[in-house]
């Protein structure tokens, strides 16, 4: 039974850091989304889809919520848009 509380008390103490870890890397992955977007779909002039770019306002949104740290909000709406526009996602974590 000791065994058990100091388990769950070492989960809880670490369960803010796991989540910081977990947040950390959302907004990595939601940045290299953003570089690949701006990069080959959004309004990069060197994009190889310029001229009948998918930028649409979904897209500014994703970024947007992205840089505010609503990363479960922007990074779906930047995978999505990357798809649409043939374009391999990058790796996550």
């Amino acid at each position: 039974m000791t065994r058990l509380r100091v388990l769950v008390g070492l989960l809880v103490m670490l369960s803010p850091t796991l989540a910081a870890a977990d947040a950390a890397d959302d907004r990595r992955y939601c940045a290299a989304l953003i570089d690949k977007y701006t990069r080959y779909v959004g309004t990069s002039q060197y994009s190889p889809l310029a001229g009948r770019q998918l930028n649409d306002g979904d897209g500014r949104v994703a970024i947007a919520k992205c840089d505010a740290g609503d990363t479960a909000t922007g990074i779906p709406i930047l995978e999505r848009r990357l798809r649409d526009g043939k374009v391999a996602l990058p790796p996550r974590g």
